[in-house]
C-alpha cells in the first residue's frame, strides 16, 4: 500500500496492513517525509516483504523534475538521502533474508538504471 500523505504515518495505518501483511511502500515523494524517517517509524514495516518506490526529490513537483531530467540518459543530481533509505532497505532485506522490492523513477535522479547501480555499489 503507497501512501502519499504523511499523516496517515500512523499506528492504526500500519497495524491495519500488518493484519493483512501487507507491505507498506517506503515512498520518495514530493511530500513524503526521507525514506529513512519512514523506515524509523515504529511499525512501519508491515509485512515479510519489503517495497519502496523512489519516484521524486522530497519538495520537488513532478513537472519539475521532467523539465529537469529530460531524456533521462544519466544521472544529473545525486539524492543521497534517498539512496541511504534504499541501501538500508536492501541490507534489512539481506540481513532478514526478505523479499524486497526496489523500484525507481527515472525522476529521482535522471536515470533510473544509473541509480539502481549507485545504490548495490
Amino acid at each position: 500500500m503507497e501512501v502519499r500523505n504523511p499523516e496517515l504515518l500512523r499506528p492504526r495505518y500500519f497495524d491495519s496492513l500488518r493484519a493483512h501483511n501487507v507491505p507498506h511502500v517506503y515512498n520518495a515523494w514530493s511530500g513524503m517525509p526521507e525514506i529513512r524517517d519512514q523506515i524509523a517509524i515504529a511499525g512501519s514495516r508491515t509485512s515479510d516483504r519489503i517495497v519502496a518506490r523512489a519516484l521524486l526529490r522530497r519538495g520537488r513537483p513532478y513537472a519539475d523534475a521532467v523539465k529537469k531530467f529530460a531524456p533521462y540518459v544519466s544521472v544529473q543530481e545525486v539524492n543521497e538521502p534517498v539512496r541511504q533509505g534504499l541501501r538500508e532497505l536492501v541490507d534489512t532485506a539481506l540481513v532478514d533474508g526478505a523479499t524486497a522490492f526496489i523500484f525507481v523513477n527515472n525522476r529521482l535522479e535522471g536515470n533510473s538504471p544509473g541509480t539502481i547501480v549507485a545504490i548495490t555499489e
